[in-house]
């Protein structure tokens, strides 16, 4: 079964926002799902900054015989500004799996992220030169030439790459009871480089059909690659005391 969609925006608010949109979907058996789409938006006029960028996405979709739904999503970024130096082009890979292993009683949510970015950016300036001075000679006037225009400026390099895995585990003990483990990583590498770790552990309560209490413990650890933030580094211990409400 193949389906697609395509949309087409125009936006002006003393500028202009153009956006193209185009996705295709596929269902190739009743366990496989695919789909892709392709973005294009640019934006021209009083804009803070004005740009173009293209995105490409692919995403499958697998929910075999077992309780589970694997995904996986791949994605191609290109952006660039428009009259200043800078742009950026990023590469994503996502990848997920969640549901009850072999129809168990264990809930499981996995996920695993891979973001590579090559950008830059600069915030440049405009300078003109300084007209020169006036004078009066044998009843002539003359004025001095006007310096050129030129940009200045520097550009600050902000690519980096990021690792990010996440996991989930949730188990029934009794009938309004269920024990929880949450943990997630993530690794930067390059611009804004940095190192955070989270885990916790608890139990949920079930009070009602919509309202769940939880009591736990978090422990949160943040380092930063650049001696310049250590002041901004932390490794804190949480008691955690959660009321919560499903719609």
């Amino acid at each position: 079964l193949l389906g697609g969609t395509g949309v087409t925006g125009l936006t002006s608010l003393n500028g202009e926002s153009q956006t193209q949109q185009i996705a295709v979907s596929y269902t190739a058996s009743k366990t496989l799902q695919l789909s892709t789409g392709l973005l294009l938006s640019s934006s021209v006029g009083s804009y803070q900054y004005n740009s173009t960028s293209r995105d490409i996405n692919l995403t499958a979709n697998w929910q075999p015989k077992g309780g589970m739904l694997f995904s996986a999503t791949f994605d191609l970024q290109h952006s660039a500004y428009s009259g200043q130096v800078g742009g950026a082009d990023v590469s994503t890979m996502d990848f997920n799996a969640s549901g009850h292993p072999f129809h168990s009683k264990l809930r499981l949510d996995f996920g695993y992220l891979v973001v590579h970015n090559v950008s830059a950016f600069s915030n440049s300036a405009v300078s003109t030169g300084a007209s020169g001075s006036s004078g009066t000679s044998g009843g002539v006037t003359s004025t001095g030439t006007t310096g050129s225009t030129g940009t200045s400026g520097s550009t600050t390099n902000t690519s980096n790459d990021t690792t990010s895995l996440s996991l989930r585990l949730e188990y029934p003990i009794a009938p309004r009871y269920s024990v929880f483990m949450n943990y997630s990583d993530t690794l930067t590498a390059g611009y804004l480089g940095s190192s955070q770790s989270d885990i916790s552990t608890g139990l949920n309560y079930l009070i009602g059909a919509n309202i769940k209490f939880s009591l736990g413990w978090q422990i949160a650890t943040s380092v930063n690659s650049s001696t310049s933030q250590a002041s901004y580094n932390y490794h804190v211990s949480t008691l955690l005391a959660q009321l919560g409400f499903d719609f």
